[in-house]
C-alpha cells in the first residue's frame, strides 16, 4: 500500500510540474484537396481550403493556458505534395517583426513553424516562414541538415487584424508518400514578438518546440490514386538518377572489406547479403505506397547495420538507400 501511495503522489507531482505527462496528444485529420496553386491573394474561408476543418486553440508554450492571440490552421494534400494554411491574429500588425531573410534567422521574426515527422524518416523535418514570407528549413533538434529552399514554397499576406501563411510542401521533400491512415507526427509553433517574446504551439509541449515526443499526429484521409503515385515516382527518379549504380557498389563493397578480415563475422556478411537482394527485387516491383515502405523498411535495416559497422567505417548511409526509390520507380 506505502508503494501505491508514492506512486500515487509521485504521479499527482509530475503532472502538476509537467503539463504534458497526462495530456492527451491533438490529431488533425487531412483531406484529399482540389488542384490548385498557392494563391496568397485568398484567405482559408474563401480558398482551396474552405472544406477542410479548422483547428485552433494553441497553447502558450510550457503551459496548458490558451494563448491570447490565437492561431488557426488547416491541411490537406495533393498529388504534389502538403499543403498547410496558417492564420495568425495579431491586433497590432503595424508592430510585427519580420526583416531577416531566407535561410538568416528567420525564427527571430514574428512566425511559424512546422515539424513534420514522416513515419519512415529518421527524423523530423522543420519549415520556418516569417509574416514577410523569409523561409528557413531543416532536419532534427539540432537544425544541422539543411535542404534547399528551392524544393518548397510559401506565401504570406497581410491583414489588418493577422497574417496568413501558405505553405506547399513537396513529397520528393520526404521522400515518403502517406498511406491510407497513416500517421505522421506533426506540429506547428508560433514566435511573436509585439510586447516581449511569445511562444505559442498547438500541441502541449513543455518548453522548446523541439519535443517530438510531444508532436501531435496528422492523419492522412485517403491514399492518392496509383495514377498519382507513378508520377510522383517518376518525378523523384531523376534526382537520384546520378547515383543509380552507387547502391550496388556500396554493398559489394561492404562485402569485400568484411571478407577480406577487417571483421570477421559471417552474420553481419549475410545481413548485407540479404539488403543486396531485396535492393535487386525491389526494382521489379510497382513504385505503390506499399513497395516505398519496404523499401524503407530495408533503409533502417541499411542503417542500423551501418552503426553496427562504424568501427570498420563501412559506407552503408542514408544517402545510398535513397537509390532504392529511384530503382523501384524507374522500371514504371
Amino acid at each position: 500500500m506505502k508503494n501505491y501511495l508514492l506512486l500515487f503522489g509521485t504521479i499527482q507531482f509530475l503532472l502538476q510540474m509537467n503539463p504534458i505527462i497526462g495530456q492527451e496528444l491533438k490529431t488533425y485529420y487531412a483531406e484529399l484537396i482540389k488542384e490548385k496553386t498557392i494563391d496568397s491573394n485568398e484567405e482559408m474561408k474563401n480558398s482551396v481550403y474552405a472544406d477542410l476543418k479548422e483547428e485552433s486553440a494553441f497553447f502558450v508554450l510550457g503551459s496548458e493556458n490558451i494563448a491570447e492571440k490565437q492561431t488557426a490552421f488547416r491541411a490537406g494534400y495533393q498529388k504534389n505534395g502538403l499543403r498547410i494554411a496558417i492564420r495568425c491574429a495579431e491586433p497590432e500588425m503595424s508592430k510585427i517583426k519580420c526583416s531577416k531573410n531566407d535561410m538568416e534567422n528567420v525564427w527571430d521574426d514574428d512566425c511559424v513553424e512546422v515539424f513534420i515527422w514522416p513515419t519512415h524518416a529518421e527524423t523530423y523535418y522543420h519549415f520556418v516562414v516569417n509574416a514577410k514570407g523569409s523561409r528557413w528549413s531543416g532536419c532534427g533538434v539540432d537544425d544541422k541538415q539543411e535542404f534547399p529552399l528551392a524544393s518548397w514554397s510559401a506565401k504570406t499576406l497581410k491583414k489588418d487584424l493577422f497574417y496568413f501563411v501558405e505553405m506547399e510542401l513537396p513529397w520528393d521533400i520526404f521522400l515518403s508518400l502517406p498511406q491510407d491512415a497513416e500517421c505522421w507526427k506533426f506540429n506547428i509553433g508560433r514566435h511573436g514578438t509585439i510586447g516581449g517574446t511569445q511562444y505559442t504551439t498547438w500541441s502541449a509541449l513543455n518548453g522548446c518546440f523541439h519535443e517530438p515526443d510531444h508532436f501531435g499526429k496528422l492523419v492522412f484521409a485517403k491514399n492518392l490514386p496509383d495514377a498519382d503515385l507513378r508520377q510522383i515516382g517518376k518525378r523523384i527518379a531523376p534526382k537520384l538518377n546520378d547515383k543509380s549504380t552507387e547502391i550496388t557498389a556500396a554493398v559489394e563493397q561492404s562485402c569485400e572489406k568484411l571478407q577480406s578480415g577487417h571483421i570477421n563475422s559471417n552474420i553481419i556478411i549475410k545481413k548485407i547479403e540479404n539488403i543486396y537482394k531485396e535492393c535487386q527485387s525491389l526494382k521489379h516491383r510497382r513504385g505503390n505506397g506499399a513497395t516505398l515502405k519496404n523499401a524503407y523498411a530495408i533503409l533502417q535495416e541499411a542503417k542500423s547495420l551501418s552503426r553496427e559497422l562504424d568501427s570498420v567505417k563501412i559506407a552503408v548511409d542514408e544517402e545510398r538507400y535513397k537509390l532504392l526509390l529511384y530503382k523501384i520507380f524507374n522500371d514504371n
